[in-house]
C-alpha cells in the first residue's frame, strides 16, 4: 500500500531486520553507548538519524487512508543542524526544521503529532489512533460541507429536468400546398420530365419501381437526369439496364471525368423507333377505350425527333480559371437541339458548405450560361433551360425565410438569389411561377434527408424550368402550357418536375 521513493527508508527497514533490532531502538542509542565503539553500529546509527526516522514512519494513518493508486506525498523534513555536532549532543533528541511546501496530505499540525507518537512510546499507538479519528473527522466534515455546498446545485439541475419534462416540443405543422391550376392538354404535345436523382445507381437497382411509375403516369418523351454519379465505363452497362427498365428510350451520358463517382447527367430521350410500336399500342386502345384512343395515341408519339446532342458549355474553357478547368469536367450540361427548340440540361455547380464556389457561381457560370443560352437563341429556335439549378429564388421557394442561417447557406445566399433574377432580366421566364403566380406557396422540390423535413413539407424549390420568353406568349408555337411538381415522385431528396409543351 504505502511505497516509499526515499532509499534511505528502504535501508532502514533492511539493516533493522538484518540486526534483529526494533526500529525504535537503534536511532535513540546514545553516542556515548559501548556501542558506538563498533564502526559497523556507528555507521548505522548515523544513517538513521539524518534520515530524520520520526518522520518517515509509517503509521496507521497511511495505511488506512492512502489510496493505492497515488502515492503518498512526502512530509515534512526534520534534520539536525550539523551531523558531526549531533553525536556531542543529547542522544536521541532531534531538532525539528522547517517544514517544507510538500504534496503530502499531513499538514504542519499533523506533523509534529506524528513526531510525539515515535517519542512516545508507551503512547504510542493511542497517539496514531487519536490522529487517524481526527484525519477521519475532517475528511468527514469536509465531504458535508462539499455536499452542503452542492445542495443549490443539484436542485438547480434537478428543477432544470423537471421544467424539461414539463416542457412539451412544439409539434411540427406540416407546410401545405396552395391550390394551382392545370390548363388542358392540347392534343399535339411534347412532355419533358428533368429529375435530380443523387445517384442513378441507386434508382435503377434500389428503386426501379419509382422510375417505372414516373414513365406510366407522365409517359415523358424528353427525360433529363442530375447528379448521376456514374463513371464513364459504366456508360454502357446502365445502357442495357434502361433499356430493360424503360424500352424505347436513346441514353446520352456525360459523366464527370476528373473525380469519378461524382456529379454527371443524363438524358432519355423517346426513339422515333418506338412510334411503330406505339402505334400499334393505340390501336388495341382504340378498340377499348373509344373515344379516348386518340389522347393516347398522339400522347405516346414523338412529335419532334432530336437533331442534335451535345455535352457541356461551349463558352465555359478551362481557361476561365482554376475552378472553371474542374467545372468543365465534371458533366454538367447536355444539350438536345429539336427542330422548333432547344432544351439544355444541367446539374448547377453547388456553392458549397463554406461557400469555397460562391464567387465562381454567381461571377462566372451564371454569366456563362447566359452566353450560351444567347448563343442558341440566334439560331432563331428558343431554349428551355432546366435541371437542379442550386437556387431558391423568391421568398416563397424557402420553407423557412427570415431564418439567420440562410444568408450563409449555398442556394439561399442574396448572392446567388440576386444572380438568378439577373438571368430572369435577361429575356427568361421561370415556368412554374409564370402558370402559378408568385403566390403559389409550400410547392418544393428538395426536402433535407438529414433533418428529416420531407413528413413536414419543409423544403426549398431548387429544380426549374426557365424558357424563352416567346415561349410563354398565348400565340406562340411551340409554348408552355403547364409546369408541375411531382412531390410523389421523390428519389431521396429531390422530387422530378415537368413542363409541357404545345406543338
Amino acid at each position: 500500500v504505502y511505497q516509499p521513493t526515499n532509499y534511505k527508508i528502504h535501508l532502514k527497514r533492511v539493516l533493522s531486520a538484518a540486526l534483529g533490532i526494533f526500529p525504535f531502538v537503534l536511532p535513540s542509542l546514545p553516542a556515548s553507548s559501548a556501542l558506538q565503539f563498533s564502526p559497523v553500529l556507528q555507521t548505522f546509527r548515523r544513517s538513521f538519524q539524518s534520515c530524520a526516522f520520526s518522520n518517515h514512519l509509517i503509521s496507521a494513518r497511511h495505511l488506512d487512508h492512502v489510496s493505492p493508486r497515488m502515492p503518498p506525498r512526502r512530509k515534512a523534513s526534520v534534520g539536525l543542524k550539523d551531523k558531526d555536532s549531533a553525536e556531542d549532543e543529547t542522544a536521541g533528541k532531534e531538532t525539528a526544521g522547517p517544514q517544507k511546501k510538500g504534496r503530502g496530505r499531513p499538514g504542519k499540525d499533523e506533523a509534529s503529532k506524528l513526531q510525539d507518537v515515535n517519542d512516545k512510546k508507551d503512547g504510542g499507538d493511542k497517539s496514531q489512533k487519536t490522529a487517524t479519528e481526527k484525519v477521519a473527522k475532517k475528511r468527514t466534515k469536509k465531504e458535508t460541507d462539499d455536499s452542503e455546498s452542492d445542495k443549490p446545485k443539484k436542485k438547480a439541475k434537478e428543477e432544470q429536468d423537471a421544467s424539461k419534462k414539463e416542457k412539451v416540443a412544439p409539434e411540427k405543422t406540416v407546410i401545405k400546398k396552395s391550390d394551382i391550376k392545370h390548363a388542358d392538354l392540347p392534343s399535339k404535345r411534347y412532355k419533358i420530365v428533368s429529375w435530380n436523382v443523387t445517384t442513378l445507381r441507386s434508382l435503377l437497382k434500389k428503386n426501379p419501381e419509382l422510375l417505372k411509375k414516373l414513365m406510366e403516369q407522365e409517359s415523358p418523351d424528353l427525360i433529363c437526369f442530375q447528379e448521376t454519379k456514374l463513371k464513364p465505363e459504366e456508360h454502357e452497362e446502365y445502357t442495357e439496364l434502361l433499356n430493360s427498365l424503360v424500352p424505347g428510350y436513346e441514353a446520352h451520358f456525360n459523366s464527370c471525368t476528373a473525380n469519378k463517382s461524382y456529379s454527371g447527367t443524363l438524358v432519355l430521350v423517346r426513339s422515333s423507333k418506338d412510334k411503330a410500336t406505339t402505334q400499334k399500342q393505340t390501336k388495341m386502345d382504340a378498340f377499348l377505350k373509344g373515344k379516348d384512343a386518340k389522347a393516347t395515341k398522339t400522347e405516346g408519339e414523338t412529335a419532334c425527333p432530336p437533331l442534335k446532342v451535345t455535352f457541356g458549355l461551349s463558352t465555359l474553357t478551362k481557361e476561365d480559371g482554376e475552378i472553371a478547368a474542374e467545372v468543365v469536367q465534371e458533366g454538367r450540361t447536355i444539350t438536345i437541339e429539336f427542330e422548333s427548340f432547344c432544351v439544355v440540361a444541367t446539374y448547377v455547380p453547388n456553392s458549397g458548405e463554406k461557400l469555397q464556389r460562391l464567387d465562381f457561381r454567381t461571377k462566372m457560370w451564371d454569366r456563362k450560361v447566359v452566353e450560351y443560352l444567347k448563343k442558341l437563341e440566334e439560331s432563331g429556335k428558343p431554349v428551355i433551360w432546366c435541371g437542379d439549378l442550386n437556387v431558391a429564388h423568391l421568398d416563397n421557394d424557402i420553407w423557412n425565410i427570415g431564418a439567420k442561417h440562410l444568408v450563409k447557406s449555398a442556394g439561399t445566399t442574396p448572392e446567388e438569389r440576386d444572380s438568378f433574377s439577373k438571368i430572369l432580366e435577361e429575356g427568361y421566364v421561370d415556368c412554374f411561377r409564370h402558370l402559378h403566380g408568385e403566390e403559389a406557396r409550400g410547392w418544393y422540390s428538395y426536402w433535407s434527408v438529414r433533418a428529416g423535413n420531407r413528413p413536414w413539407n419543409r423544403g426549398l424549390r431548387l429544380d426549374y424550368f426557365v424558357a424563352s420568353k416567346s415561349l410563354c406568349s398565348k400565340d406562340s408555337v411551340p409554348r408552355v402550357v403547364d409546369a408541375n411538381i411531382h412531390d410523389d415522385l421523390v428519389a431521396i431528396d429531390h422530387a422530378a418536375i415537368s413542363l409541357t409543351l404545345a406543338l
